[in-house]
């Protein structure tokens, strides 16, 4: 969980440079994360990639169609080399 006070803006927060100091010990980095809307994103380890990248699809496709703000559908890969969209729901 990405614990801040303002909720809005919580799908920004994996695009700071401290990302990697936040989830390092905790899941691991590189790491991968879907943000279907602004207030809601999903983090998630390479280890555990095949496990939640084939459950997550309908959880996305539900935020991103249905609540506010749309960003994206895709499964995005967090590293060393920056962002990389790896896939799509």
């Amino acid at each position: 969980m990405i614990n801040i006070d303002e909720v809005l803006l919580k799908s920004s927060c994996l695009f700071s440079l401290k990302i990697k100091d936040l989830v390092e010990d905790n899941i691991g980095y590189p790491f991968y994360a879907v943000i279907p809307v602004r207030d809601f994103c999903y983090i998630f380890s390479e280890v555990d990639f095949e496990y939640f990248s084939q459950r997550l699809g309908s959880v996305v496709l539900d935020e991103y169609n249905n609540s506010g703000y749309a960003i994206t559908t895709e499964i995005l890969r967090f590293s060393e080399n920056g962002v990389e969209a790896i896939g799509k729901y």
